[in-house]
């Protein structure tokens, strides 16, 4: 957090200066008795929002920037200086607390997929449900080349291009090469997409210290924000730069969100998926093993499988089946 310059009329005077408040005096004296200003800004409204802020970004840069080997994620200081922050708290604002608790989980690569659910289980299959990649990790949600979760990631980004392109709400050099970037799937940088004016060139290379997979994260560029805050200043559209971000780091985390509900439904569908599917193969190969042994010879564990035929069983949903497994 940079040093904060204060107003000079006030003579007592908090400000937020290397990561903790102190208080300024000046000799200044007939306007305020006290002001508090953060980020250069004075404050003329309840600066508990803005406080609050200004501590998680304290705590968030302690945790991104830690060593890996200490629980961190790694992050270089420069890296996290290029996200706007304000623009994901913006957004997460309005969500339910539910769905902070995923994106956390994904950031940190601490979700369910199945290389950590193999690990925590002691399981073999560690396979991505989709293109049965083996150790799916968190980075494998955007990019799983499964033709499905393909498709799904293109209509996603088709209805992005077709928010950024409604009402001149964007600038037109953001709006042509977003959704480009987008669909290269991490595979080229932002800088290496074509030509670009200086500005965007700038904004570019910032974002791509941040990373794409990041970038569906919701972890946008200041400089991508600075360029868009001046279109909307500057044009006739009829939102605000900080409207604009929120909707934008809101239309990426859907993008990634839709990725990971696509990916439970194919493998925690209770009739058709993954898991059940392989649930049913076990117990047919069960059923298979003892169809030539004698009622009072199989073992107890056993017996359930003589309650249905194997026609029955390959027909029906393991768990749907009244008359089957699971009830």
């Amino acid at each position: 957090m940079s040093n904060v310059m204060v107003s000079p009329r006030a003579p007592s005077l908090v400000a937020w200066r290397d990561g903790d408040f102190h208080r300024v005096e000046s000799n200044s004296s007939r306007w305020k008795k006290a002001a508090v200003s953060i980020d250069n800004v004075k404050c003329t409204t309840d600066v508990a929002k803005e406080v609050r802020f200004c501590l998680g970004e304290v705590e968030a840069r302690a945790f991104y920037t830690a060593l890996k080997s200490k629980g961190g994620l790694g992050w270089s200081h420069q890296r996290f200086n290029q996200v706007c922050w304000w623009a994901l708290e913006l957004t997460l604002a309005k969500k339910p607390d539910r769905y902070g608790l995923w994106l956390s989980k994904q950031v940190s690569g601490w979700c369910a997929t199945r290389k950590n659910i193999a690990r925590i289980q002691d399981l073999l299959d560690d396979k991505c449900p989709n293109c049965q990649q083996v150790a799916e990790t968190s980075e494998h949600l955007n990019c799983c080349p499964d033709e499905g979760r393909t498709q799904l990631f293109k209509e996603s980004v088709g209805l992005l291009e077709k928010w950024l392109l409604e009402d001149n709400r964007t600038n037109p050099e953001l709006a042509f090469w977003i959704p480009k970037y987008l669909l290269f799937r991490g595979q080229k940088l932002f800088a290496d997409m074509g030509p670009m004016s200086a500005n965007l060139q700038r904004a570019a290379a910032s974002q791509d210290i941040i990373g794409w997979v990041e970038f569906l994260h919701g972890k946008v560029s200041e400089e991508i924000a600075q360029i868009q805050i001046a279109h909307c200043s500057l044009s006739s559209c009829r939102m605000n730069g900080r409207d604009w971000m929120k909707h934008f780091v809101s239309h990426l985390l859907h993008i990634s969100h839709s990725q990971w509900i696509f990916r439970n439904f194919v493998l925690h569908d209770r009739s058709r998926g993954n898991l059940q599917l392989k649930a049913r193969r076990e117990v047919l190969i069960e059923i298979e093993t003892l169809v030539d042994t004698h009622p009072d010879q199989t073992p107890a564990e056993s017996q359930f499988c003589w309650r249905w035929t194997l026609i029955t069983f390959t027909t029906h949903p393991l768990k749907s089946n009244r008359t089957g497994f699971g009830q």
